[in-house]
């Protein structure tokens, strides 16, 4: 009874060590109001060059575009509609307007988004942050208790694994909300290929919640992961019976998982007729990339983020040179233990060798064509970490013969091996570095994990090698990314330059040089004609195609300011130059200009256009517009004309337009024509059409004095029945489960 106490106080201890990192971690962004990941290039763009501290070197900067024109934007904008409550179904700040929710990396459904529901932005970030470290840790933790670790050893599985460069300083990034909620997967997995299929429900559940918060790529790659584990852990463990059965359960879990996430795939999956994802951000694994287990990842001349490998890798640096002590005393360990940690270390290396292989045609399966190849590491770092907790926990429990035996096979393999990993690493990464030196921080480890292991060959004492090992797991994750400084003040998050002041004043959309993709501007709530996120609808697509060669077609977009260039003004733009009136002037040479002949948001025609589907549609920037419906209005008299629209309210997902005088035409809203738009009118549901290829256009019935524009998608209603069957079965299952374990 002592000892069974004392396993729950190290248990208890162990637990509130896991909650104590991730709350030193997150403490200075919650003191100071810090956004928790580095926004500095965001200083680089025109808007925000006033913000510019004036040390700042754009080339030590560490951060990423995809940080800043895509996922910041989205937080932010999750964070807005929250707070206006409104649920976030559709962005009308990027490209005339574009579906949110459909995209899926937005991660409207993650459960570590639910912070941005609840609290203001920085603070909504660096809790989610806390969660994702405090979760990864305690699932860690958990799985290694069922690899049958002692509290302490798991302790340091768990610790790893919250040290993790993706959770450090990639916490931004779709993968990072997988990663906390693999280790409980594989313990779900390990219970299936023990033969209890009735865990399947849970199996269904976890896929299910993956699937929602890591996009299609990482619900695919962890169901790639799964199924590999199958074959490799029969063969290596010889536990259960047979291959047949386990595949068809994970094969049901994962179909139930795809109900579960119904509600978010159907959505994607209309988004996928209609539009894509531009991503400039797809970098395939190559063999030099396992070179980062050993390399520092500071010798990268591009930034941390910008290699894949190096947000992982890193974090095995411990496990692989513990690879050696392994080897020579692995005959004298647990057997069990060892077969299924050994299971998941060659299923991890299999995963991610094949992700070499596999990443090319998964780019070419529809909606899975911005792959990150990357999540083909994800279980490496777990596995490493099992690898030492349970090299260190064996190493403990060795008798003095068996102590003798593995010195002496350590003293013929361990220079070998070293010297032959370190050659290969730097083979493999020559063409990247400029020096050896960079291969001196994993030298300095491997002589100190030898002294700490001399240590506590003279005086086994498992807090001293747990300790120690803590130790070097957090020095290795401090020099290699410097978390401390990705972080961004307050006022540099979202910097408020005169600039940004002058097109807030305004609060009328944008358009003018290309350039303005690059510029979130979305954070300060501007709307644009582009779309710096990269999502492009395929009719923004073709409109966009016609305006760079006639750049009045702009005018069409209801963009009442232009951000030009000299250059656009003397070239692009000098048809536009006698109606333009300059505002501002940035540091950068860009000038804001107002349009005077611009159309308004939403006007009214009185004729209209046929698309003939033999012709190219050409556009014209002023006159009738190009309308693809039966309903072609007759041109009225002149009187009729002094009609006109105004937009009364204009929010994310519903445009109230208030008529003046009670005219019949077209209406012409300069909103992305996208399915799930419903236009009302005095109660009556009046059919949207397309109207000039990229905008919205509705029949004007005589008498209409309102019409309200509603974003209601049918592929969300149905995915929400869809996922709520799939929730209801998955929770019969799991009821099933628990009461036959009571039984037993």
């Amino acid at each position: 009874m002592p000892n069974q106490r004392r396993v729950y106080f190290e248990a208890l201890v162990c637990i509130i060590a896991l909650f104590i990192v991730p709350a030193v971690l997150i403490a200075p962004t919650l003191k100071s109001g810090s956004l928790p990941f580095d926004l500095s290039e965001l200083t680089l763009r025109a808007p925000w060059q006033e913000a510019r501290e004036g040390d700042f070197n754009s080339a030590q900067t560490e951060t990423s575009s995809e940080l800043v024109q895509r996922y910041f934007p989205w937080y932010a904008f999750l964070n807005e509609s929250a707070s206006h409550r409104r649920f976030p179904l559709w962005n009308p700040y990027e490209g005339c307007g574009i579906p949110f929710l459909a995209l899926w990396r937005t991660r409207v459904f993650s459960i570590f988004s639910l912070p941005l529901y609840v609290f203001p932005l920085a603070a909504a970030l660096a809790v989610s942050v806390f969660l994702k470290s405090a979760a990864a840790g305690l699932f860690a933790y958990f799985a290694a208790r069922k690899f049958q670790f002692s509290p302490l050893l798991a302790l340091v599985a768990g610790f790893g694994y919250q040290l993790t460069g993706i959770l450090l300083i990639g916490h931004w990034q779709p993968v990072s909300d997988v990663v906390p909620l693999l280790p409980l997967l594989l313990v779900a997995m390990q219970q299936l290929l023990l033969g209890e299929y009735r865990i399947t429900a849970l199996l269904a559940l976890l896929l299910g919640i993956t699937g929602l918060a890591g996009g299609p790529d990482g619900f695919v790659a962890i169901s790639l992961f799964l199924l590999l584990l199958i074959p490799v852990y029969r063969m290596r463990t010889r536990e259960g019976e047979g291959y047949i059965a386990p595949v068809i359960s994970l094969l049901l879990a994962t179909g139930v998982s795809l109900g579960l996430a119904a509600v978010q795939i159907l959505p994607y999956a209309e988004f996928l007729k209609f539009g894509t994802l531009e991503d400039n951000y797809l970098p395939l694994i190559k063999l030099r990339d396992f070179a980062f287990i050993l390399l520092s990842p500071r010798s990268v001349t591009d930034s941390i983020q910008a290699n894949g490998a190096a947000l992982w890798l890193p974090t095995c640096m411990i496990g692989f040179l513990l690879l050696p002590l392994w080897v020579s005393m692995r005959r004298f360990t647990v057997r069990i233990r060892k077969r299924r940690v050994e299971a998941l270390l060659i299923t991890s290396l299999l995963f991610a060798l094949l992700g070499m292989l596999l990443t090319a045609p998964l780019r070419k399966v529809h909606g899975l064509s911005f792959f990150d190849s990357h999540y083909f590491f994800l279980p490496l770092p777990l596995a490493f970490l099992f690898l030492t907790a349970t090299t260190a926990e064996e190493w403990l429990h060795l008798n003095l013969e068996h102590c003798k035996i593995v010195l002496r096979r350590m003293k013929y393999a361990l220079l070998p091996f070293l010297a032959l990993s370190f050659l290969v690493a730097w083979l493999l990464a020559r063409h990247t570095i400029q020096a050896i030196p960079y291969f001196f921080p994993a030298a300095v480890f491997c002589v100190l994990l030898l002294i700490l292991f001399i240590i506590t060959l003279l005086k086994p004492r498992a807090s001293w090698l747990v300790a120690g090992l803590c130790l070097l797991i957090a020095g290795n994750a401090w020099y290699s990314y410097r978390p401390g400084n990705h972080y961004t003040p307050p006022d540099q998050a979202i910097p408020d330059t005169l600039f940004v002041k002058s097109l807030c004043k305004e609060n009328i959309r944008i358009s003018g040089t290309e350039k303005l993709a690059q510029w979130p501007l979305s954070i300060h709530g501007i709307s644009q004609s582009y779309s710096p996120s990269g999502i492009l609808l395929h009719r923004m697509k073709e409109f966009n195609q016609q305006a760079s060669v006639n750049p009045e077609l702009l005018r069409l977009t209801g963009a009442g300011q232009l951000v030009l260039t000299k250059r656009d003004i003397q070239e692009r733009f000098s048809r536009l130059r006698p109606v333009l009136n300059i505002q501002d002037v940035l540091p950068s040479g860009a000038v804001l200009l107002r349009d005077l002949n611009t159309h308004p948001l939403a006007r009214i025609s009185f004729a209209g256009r046929t698309l003939d589907p033999d012709k190219t549609a050409m556009l014209r920037p002023s006159g009738p517009p190009l309308v693809e419906t039966d309903y072609i209005p007759a041109t009225t008299s002149d009187t009729g004309k002094n009609a006109r629209a105004q937009i009364a309210s204009f929010a994310s997902d519903e445009i109230v337009i208030r008529l003046e005088g009670s005219p019949t035409g077209i209406l012409v809203v300069a909103n992305s024509w996208y399915p799930g738009w419903h236009a009302q009118s005095n109660g009556q549901e009046i059919p949207l059409f397309p109207a000039d290829i990229a905008f919205q256009g509705v029949e004007l019935l005589k008498g209409s004095q309102t019409f309200t524009l509603t974003y209601r998608p049918a592929s969300f209603t149905l995915g929400l029945y869809i996922s709520a069957a799939a929730l209801f079965l998955v929770l019969v299952g799991m009821l099933y489960y628990v009461r036959s374990i009571k039984r037993g």
